[in-house]
């Protein structure tokens, strides 16, 4: 009798297990896949090249600059105080300042002060930063003219702006305007530059 019983269950065993076989090799007809992701900002640097610029003896004629030591070169200014830039003599850097921009894509590279002393004029600076010196007072002009860099507004970033390469050397040249009307007095500043997204 238990030979017979064997029998039986073994034919049940096989009977049954190819349908478990059958069940796990059948093919749906869809499938989903689940799938995450996290889009952050492209990685910026800015580096400079020196971390000071000393304008040294400047004055409101040009008589101040030695070709030998000067760091800056005069520029005469004149008949444009209807646009807001007083007579003068704006003093020019001889070499730029330098900022290496690294970065993937295009940027906007800023300056604005976030410290002075005797650099205001009533409102406006007589700070600017540019991309080239000038050939003529004229340029010089060309040149001061919307290229002032501001006190940096609390929460506010209120600055000159200059569209950047990515990843290239930019120069700048820093250049401060002397007034005939000026008394003699000494200035500082701190300029801070910022490059941000297009």
């Amino acid at each position: 009798m238990r030979p017979r019983i064997a029998r039986i269950l073994a034919i049940a065993v096989c009977l049954i297990a190819p349908l478990g076989w059958m069940s796990h090799a059948r093919a749906d007809t869809t499938g989903n896949v689940s799938m995450t992701g996290e889009v952050v900002a492209s990685p910026m640097s800015l580096t400079l090249d020196r971390n000071s610029f000393l304008f040294g003896t400047i004055d409101a004629t040009g008589a101040a600059y030695d070709p030998a030591t000067s760091t800056v070169a005069p520029y005469a200014v004149s008949g444009q105080t209807a646009n807001g830039i007083p007579d003068g003599i704006a003093w020019f850097a001889r070499q730029p300042l330098i900022i290496t921009i690294t970065s993937p894509v295009r940027v906007r590279l800023s300056a604005c002060m976030t410290a002075q002393s005797n650099v205001l004029d009533g409102t406006k600076s007589r700070l600017n930063i540019t991309y080239s010196t000038p050939a003529s007072g004229g340029q010089a002009y060309e040149h001061l003219l919307g290229t002032s860099a501001p006190v940096c507004a609390p929460g506010i970033y209120t600055a000159t702006a200059f569209d950047a390469g990515a990843n290239q050397a930019h120069d700048v040249y820093p250049v401060y305007l002397v007034r005939a009307t000026d008394t003699p007095n000494t200035f500082s500043m701190t300029v801070q530059f910022t490059i941000s997204s297009l």
